[in-house]
C-alpha cells in the first residue's frame, strides 16, 4: 500500500473510533436536522444532509458550531463551475474544495458529518458528478439528487427544517441564458434567501467576493454587490462573507498560470491583490456559524499580504523553478484577445468582464472586520504555494530549484 492511501486508511480508522465514541458518550440530536450544499452551474452539483441520530441514551445536541478535534482539509472550487449552497443543523467546520474566480466552493467535509451526525444528499444537475462526496461520511449518509439552483420549488424543499444555510452561488463567466450573473449571484442569491427566510431557517451566510460594488464596469462584480442587496432584503440577518483572491491545491489562479509557457502581464502586471487561503476562509465560516453575534455583519476576509499581479506571480515561479517568460500585455491587447475568444464555442481563456475587475486592486481597505475579528490567525501563501506547486517543478517533487 502506497502512503498515501495507507495514511487515509488510518485517518479514517481513526475516524470511525472517534465517532464510535461520540455515541457511546451519548451525543445523540433531540430533533432531526437537516444540512444542504447546492452549487449552481455547469457541471455543479448540490446537496442536502439529514441528521442521523446515534444509539446510545438520549442528552442535549451539541452547541451550533460545537469544536471537535480532526484534521482539516481544505482546496478550493473550479472557477468556471457554480459554487455550493451548505445548510445544516450543526455546522462545525467545512471542507472547501476548487479554485479561484470570484467563489468559493464549500461542501460538508468528513468531519462535519462526523461532527454533527449529519447525512447528506447532494442535489444536482448532474448528481454523478457529486460521488465523490460519498467518502465524506459513513455508508449511506450521502446521496446525490437533483436540484438545480434555477428551479426555486428545489431549492425551497433542499432548505425546509435547516437551521444553517451558507450560499456561495457564483459563475466564473457567463454561458447561456441560465448561467448568467445575474441568473446566479442575484436572482439565484434571491431564491435562496426568501427560501432560507420562508422555512425559517436560523442563519444564512452569504458568501460574496472582496470588492463587490454596485457601480462597478464588471457585470460580475455589480452582481455580487446586488446580490448581497437581494440576500439581505429577504433575510435581513444573513451575514455577509467577502473572500479575497482564493489560494488552495486546486485554485485555478496559480494552477494555471504554472502550466503556461508564457504568462501574460495584463497591463503591466501592476494589480494588487489580497489572497486568503482557502482553509482560514473555511475556519472563519466555521466561527461565523458558531457565534449568533455576527448575524447582520459583513466580513472582509483577506490574508495577512499585498502583491501586485507580477509579484504573485514571481513567487508561484520561485516555488515551481519556472523559467517561463513574463509577457507584457497591453490593456487594449488583452481585451482583442478576449472578444475573439468570446466568439469560441469552448470556455474563454479570458474574458472582458475579467479584464475590467483587473483594471481595479482587489485589497481590502480596513473598513470592515475580517480574520482577525473571528479568531482566524491569517496564513501567509508562501506557507502554502509549495505544498501543492511542487508538481509544477520540472523533473518532479524533489528537483532542485
Amino acid at each position: 500500500m502506497s502512503a498515501r492511501p495507507a495514511i487515509l486508511a488510518a485517518w479514517a480508522r481513526a475516524q470511525g473510533r472517534a465517532h464510535q465514541a461520540r455515541r457511546q458518550a451519548g451525543k445523540e440530536w433531540g430533533e432531526e436536522g437537516r444540512a444542504l450544499c447546492i452549487p449552481v452551474g455547469p457541471g455543479g452539483y448540490s446537496g442536502t444532509a439529514r441528521s442521523r441520530p446515534p444509539r446510545g441514551p438520549t442528552a442535549s445536541a451539541p452547541a451550533f458550531g460545537e469544536a471537535a478535534s480532526r484534521p482539516r482539509t481544505c482546496t478550493s472550487k473550479q472557477s468556471d463551475e457554480p459554487q455550493d449552497i451548505y445548510a445544516g443543523r450543526a455546522f462545525e467546520g467545512v471542507t472547501t474544495r476548487g479554485g479561484l474566480g470570484g467563489g468559493l466552493g464549500i461542501f460538508p467535509g468528513k468531519r462535519d458529518v462526523h461532527a454533527a451526525h449529519t447525512g447528506s444528499h447532494p442535489p444536482s444537475r448532474h448528481p454523478s458528478r457529486a460521488r465523490h462526496l460519498l467518502t465524506q461520511g459513513e455508508v449511506g449518509q450521502i446521496q446525490a439528487v437533483y436540484a438545480p439552483i434555477q428551479n426555486a420549488a428545489a431549492v425551497a424543499r433542499a432548505v425546509e427544517g435547516a437551521d444553517l444555510v451558507i450560499n456561495l452561488v457564483a459563475v466564473f463567466y457567463e454561458s447561456g441564458k441560465g448561467q448568467s450573473f445575474d441568473a446566479t449571484m442575484v436572482r439565484g442569491a434571491a431564491t435562496v434567501a426568501e427560501a432560507a427566510a420562508k422555512a425559517g431557517v436560523r442563519r444564512l451566510i452569504h458568501v460574496s467576493a472582496l470588492g463587490a460594488d454596485a457601480n462597478h464596469s464588471s457585470d460580475s462584480t455589480r452582481c455580487k454587490a446586488l446580490g448581497e442587496d437581494a440576500t439581505l432584503r429577504a433575510f435581513p440577518k444573513a451575514t455577509i462573507v467577502r473572500p479575497g483572491l482564493l489560494v488552495g491545491a486546486e485554485d485555478t489562479f496559480f494552477n494555471r498560470f504554472s502550466a503556461l509557457p508564457a504568462v501574460p502581464m495584463i497591463g503591466g502586471g501592476k494589480t494588487r491583490f489580497q489572497p486568503v487561503f482557502v482553509g482560514d476562509v473555511a475556519d472563519a465560516i466555521s466561527a461565523i456559524a458558531a457565534d449568533e453575534q455576527t448575524a447582520g455583519r459583513v466580513y472582509d476576509l483577506v490574508g495577512p499580504g499585498v502583491y501586485s499581479f507580477r509579484a504573485l506571480i514571481d513567487l508561484m515561479q520561485s516555488v515551481t523553478g519556472s523559467k517561463a517568460p513574463q509577457v507584457h500585455l497591453p490593456w487594449g491587447v488583452a481585451e482583442l484577445i478576449a472578444l475573439a475568444s468570446s466568439l469560441a464555442p469552448v470556455a474563454p481563456p479570458i474574458t472582458i468582464d475579467q479584464i475590467k475587475r483587473l483594471r481595479t486592486d482587489n485589497v481590502a481597505d480596513g473598513s470592515l472586520p475580517g480574520l482577525e475579528a473571528l479568531g482566524v490567525d491569517p496564513t501567509p501563501i508562501e506557507a502554502v504555494l509549495p505544498s501543492y506547486l511542487v508538481r509544477f517543478r520540472n523533473g518532479g517533487q524533489y528537483a532542485e530549484v
